[in-house]
């Protein structure tokens, strides 16, 4: 998204003192850059807004439930919102609506899962918990010069608090594992829907 389009006075059109198109200059060669068929107008983009942003508040705070399926991707988007929309939803944490199997957020958590079974890695190489702490280490390789905010889930130096603990490791070739144990009495997984794991390559 471009920052400025969302706002009537900072639009380029506005013909406001200060208003600009900030795509450029912030990520050169995004999908944000004019020409680029990825790229929304200033009006498609506050379309985008009044969609998703208006219906955020009214759902997570003002308890409308009817917005409900918009937010975990069992409605489509509404016909005004112009482009492709990619909705990730993660349940709220709670035991009727989600079990945490292993939330990898200690070095811990690569020997017993949050379940108290077994966890077991194979064909992995530098497996390790990462967190980045304001002035810490970074999980990013940084064999080359990546951008602070290219980190993942990174911390935030103004409030100073530590970013979401990773887990990172390498491997060559096929058969690597990382497998979490279910215990007894935790095996009865029918009263969810989903089973949900995120990764990303680290392209630093």
């Amino acid at each position: 998204a471009n920052h400025n389009f969302f706002n009537t006075v900072w639009s380029p059109a506005s013909g406001q003192p200060g208003a600009f198109d900030d795509a450029g200059w912030r990520n050169p060669g995004g999908v944000c850059d004019p020409g680029r068929p990825t790229r929304l107008g200033e009006a498609g983009q506050r379309a985008v807004a009044i969609a998703y942003v208006t219906s955020f508040f009214r759902y997570y705070l003002g308890r409308e439930r009817r917005f409900g399926p918009l937010w975990t991707g069992a409605a489509l988007p509404p016909r005004s919102v112009p482009g492709r929309v990619l909705v990730t939803y993660h349940a709220p944490d709670t035991p009727r609506t989600r079990k945490d199997v292993n939330r990898l957020a200690s070095p811990r958590d690569l020997s017993v899962d949050a379940l108290g079974g077994p966890v077991t890695l194979r064909g992995l190489t530098g497996a390790r918990i990462c967190q980045n702490r304001a002035g810490g280490a970074a999980c990013l390789s940084l064999t080359r010069r990546v951008p602070s905010q290219s980190e993942p889930h990174a911390d935030s130096a103004v409030f100073g608090t530590p970013g979401t603990p990773l887990f990172k490791a390498q491997w060559r070739g096929g058969g690597a594992q990382l497998v979490n144990g279910l215990p007894r009495g935790q095996r009865d997984l029918r009263r969810y829907q989903a089973v949900q794991f995120r990764a990303a390559i680290d392209f630093s």
